[in-house]
């Protein structure tokens, strides 16, 4: 039985490892990056024409880890659409409880001696009026980096936020302006905290009816589901739940 012509070679090679050694590194190392070695032994075609995979290529590839999941997001059904959810309630949500814990649970200002209650309650209006400021700048700096969804309600989403966007700026701006004039005795100081009161209720409404029209956007599409389960979204509508902040101010 005359011997193959891939057994021929095989021999020839031994043979010529004996002479030639070192001078074949280099051929051998170009031929296997290329693809056009068939090896020896170990490998080659295994019974029944299939291609033998080594062990080690098999332990390689399985050993490979995925990308870990988003808490909270599912990895096969709308992901980036709950990632976007979360990233979104999760502003809403820092706000929704920092304005809530300013109008109902203000910090004590401090007691200077000598001051008079209505001198107090000046210092008490305006750092109200500062802390909500604050924080809705810092939600319009929030919905700025969280962007919009990839999903073909995209363009009606940036339109939606843009009009929140320029209603919370209003608000901003009112409470700047409050916050800048001139307030007599304790009854306009009074009257200047139930404004910020309902400043605070009024936005939260506007937030509310934003979050509730986005989510109508593609109803029972991915987006909408993604807001209905985030866990971040189950957060803002916990805080949500207790209504508008209660609280008056001291003096």
């Amino acid at each position: 039985m005359r011997p193959s012509p891939t057994a021929r070679r095989c021999g020839a090679a031994g043979r010529a490892r004996g002479r030639a050694g070192r001078a074949v590194v280099p051929v051998l190392v170009a031929a296997l990056a290329a693809g056009g070695v068939t090896a020896c032994s170990g490998s080659g075609q295994a019974p029944g024409g299939a291609a033998r995979t080594p062990a080690t290529a098999t332990a390689t590839a399985s050993s490979v880890p995925t990308s870990p999941a988003v808490p909270g997001t599912s990895p096969t059904v709308g992901g980036e659409a709950m990632a976007w959810a979360n990233r979104f309630c999760a502003g809403l949500a820092g706000w929704e409880a920092s304005v809530r814990v300013q109008v109902s649970r203000p910090e004590p200002t401090p007691s200077v001696a000598g001051q008079s209650p209505a001198e107090r309650l000046r210092g008490e209006v305006r750092a109200r009026l500062n802390g909500v400021a604050e924080a809705t700048d810092q939600l319009l700096s929030d919905l700025r980096a969280t962007g919009v969804p990839t999903t073909g309600a995209g363009k009606a989403v940036e339109s939606e936020l843009s009009s929140l966007a320029a209603q919370l700026k209003a608000d901003v701006s009112h409470l700047q302006a409050m916050a800048t004039a001139p307030v007599g005795g304790l009854g306009e100081l009074r009257a200047q905290a139930a404004e910020v009161h309902d400043v605070v209720a009024g936005a939260l409404t506007e937030v509310q009816q934003s979050v509730d029209r986005i989510a109508g956007l593609d109803p029972g599409g991915e987006l909408s589901s993604a807001l209905a389960s985030a866990p971040m979204c189950e957060v803002l509508r916990s805080g949500m739940a207790s209504g508008a902040p209660s609280g008056s101010p001291s003096g």
